[in-house]
């Protein structure tokens, strides 16, 4: 029933089981397939890594201005009442306070977006000005009062970011 043939037994029933060669050449193909697979794998990773840094980054600049706002209305709340000043004047203190917060919290988005894209070279801006800090921090403003996108605009995995302001 077995057939010798070079270096290896082969049942010469269709179908049937080998050893050898034929073996090794299923394997490689195996092996060749899980490589492909994880090159693959490997690509979609790669893609994916810029825009997850981007969300983190999203996360951590919308978790700072959260707190930079609670912290800004925390001390209005706690210390409005102990200035000596008239009621109308207080309330100036309250919109230049919380004014100031706003943009404090622009320029956390602003230095965000400069820091992925300068330093991570995730993204980019679009638009007259070129590249620089100024340009991010004009941005974020634009984003952030939501005048919505002029002469400026954000490419690839940074666009996330416009959405988070």
């Amino acid at each position: 029933m077995l057939a010798p043939t070079s270096s290896c037994l082969v049942d010469p029933r269709p179908g049937a089981w080998a050893l050898g060669p034929a073996t090794n050449g299923r394997r490689h193909r195996q092996a060749r397939d899980l490589l492909a697979d994880w090159h693959h794998r490997l690509a979609f990773a790669e893609s994916a890594l810029p825009m997850f840094i981007t969300f983190v980054a999203c996360m951590l600049a919308a978790g700072l201005n959260t707190l930079i706002h609670y912290e800004v209305l925390s001390a209005l709340s706690d210390h409005l009442n102990t200035l000596h000043v008239p009621k109308r004047s207080k309330l100036l203190v309250v919109i230049l306070a919380t004014l100031v917060a706003h943009a404090v919290e622009m320029a956390v988005y602003g230095v965000a977006i400069y820091g992925l894209i300068a330093g991570l070279g995730i993204g980019g801006l679009t638009g007259s000005g070129g590249f620089s800090l100024e340009t991010c921090m004009y941005f974020s403003a634009e984003t952030y009062t939501s005048l919505g996108f002029g002469d400026i605009s954000p490419l690839g995995p940074i666009r996330m970011i416009a959405g988070f302001e």
